[in-house]
């Protein structure tokens, strides 16, 4: 099922070219799509015959904002157009698989989306209709707070650049040919046993775990565990923190105080916003976010170049924690698991010759390789008994990790 998007598209002439050459459908009707559908509709010679979302039943009739383009359901279109085109017209990767899977298992076997840097283009070709129209006084009063903005996301770049090379730099490929540890705070963490001589990279509240001794420490939420900071200048680990410079309620809920970073002798970080692509090279672009620093520690795992990365403690399940202490609820679940398909796509992409291994999967069985520890077969012999992968720790540690 990994291979069911046959492509990825960067630019609007990208996707124009599509139409003209390809019966297409296009699925999203989101902020993306209502920008993109117009124009490729009025587009020279488009073949861009319809529009489809995960919400249209098969029976419902109507057409989409001016275009006179029907709007029917997926399985509507397959039967008229079984060999047409699925465009997935957004530019949320968390949406991707979703939608593929959808299309696919209708019976389309042409399908391709658009990538974020997409939505910037049609956004600059619609501001230049305007700026050709009667709203040109209007986009002249605007333009300076538009330039107010690009100063301080240059700024903000130059910021990323000199943080991010000072804190990341020597890590570079540090841990190539080896296995790392990701370790989430979730209850399956206490079924583990830790994995020698292999770097663990925890987040939140694992440096706190009675049986974990971290090598890496990545957080960034301050403002709802600001308790967790109190001890952490009395762990011997190298320590991320983060700050952050989007909006100022993302600086409210989520930047670390400064004092905080320096009497922890700790390194910063810059997060990505939400949606924006994610890049390999962290030394100069911010840590992939996605909802939770377990991405960015993630990320970071991706940067040192390992064999094999474990995700351990990484339930994706709303369980709680480890602790005793509550978690997310299902919503936020299902966009984390959503986010880790799109991450398991991206690696794909861009570090092929790197395995991810779930340690006790719960939300997450089934996105990569699920292994499973004794101690937590024990508590759910069901596992076994469906022939599920048992850990050998002596397929690991010393042997694999050094």
């Amino acid at each position: 099922m990994d291979d069911i998007i046959q492509k990825f598209l960067t630019s609007v002439a990208e996707a124009v070219s599509v139409c003209r050459s390809n019966d297409v459908i296009a699925y999203g009707t989101g902020k993306v799509g209502k920008l993109l559908i117009p124009y490729l509709a009025q587009s020279t010679g488009s073949r861009l015959i319809g529009v489809t979302n995960s919400h249209t039943a098969m029976d419902e009739v109507g057409t989409f904002e001016d275009t006179g383009l029907p709007i029917r359901s997926p399985e509507f279109w397959y039967e008229k157009y079984p060999e047409a085109t699925i465009m997935i017209t957004t530019s949320r990767p968390d949406y991707y698989l979703d939608i593929a899977q959808i299309g696919w298992g209708i019976g389309f076997r042409n399908i391709i989306c658009i990538e974020s840097l997409v939505e910037k283009d049609i956004v600059s070709i619609q501001l230049n209709t305007l700026v050709s129209s009667k709203n040109r006084l209007l986009f002249e009063l605007l333009l300076p707070n538009v330039g107010a903005y690009l100063v301080d996301q240059m700024c903000i770049a130059n910021q990323i650049r000199d943080i991010h090379k000072a804190s990341f730099a020597e890590f570079r490929e540090c841990h190539k040919n080896k296995s790392v540890v990701v370790v989430g705070s979730g209850p399956t963490l206490n079924y583990y046993s830790q994995l020698e001589h292999m770097p663990h990279i925890g987040v939140n509240s694992t440096f706190l775990h009675p049986k974990i001794k971290l090598d890496y420490f990545f957080a960034r939420d301050y403002a709802s565990r600001s308790s967790l900071y109190d001890d952490l200048k009395n762990y011997n680990f190298v320590k991320f923190l983060g700050i952050v410079e989007w909006t100022s309620e993302a600086q409210e809920i989520y930047q670390v105080p400064e004092s905080v970073i320096m009497e922890s002798q700790a390194r910063r970080f810059i997060t990505q916003p939400r949606k924006e692509y994610i890049h390999c090279d962290i030394e100069h672009y911010p840590v992939m976010g996605l909802g939770s620093i377990i991405f960015g520690a993630f990320h970071f795992a991706l940067f040192t170049m390992p064999k094999q990365i474990f995700l351990v403690g990484c339930d994706c399940a709303p369980t709680g924690h480890y602790d005793g202490s509550g978690g997310v609820d299902d919503a936020s679940v299902n966009e984390f698991v959503n986010s880790w398909k799109w991450v398991k796509m991206f690696i794909k992409r861009y570090y092929p010759s790197i395995e991810v291994i779930s340690i006790n999967p719960v939300g997450l069985k089934g996105v990569f390789r699920d292994v499973y520890t004794e101690s937590y077969v024990e508590a759910h012999p069901e596992i076994r008994q469906a022939g599920g992968e048992i850990l050998n720790k002596e397929n690991y540690g010393s042997a694999q990790g050094q």
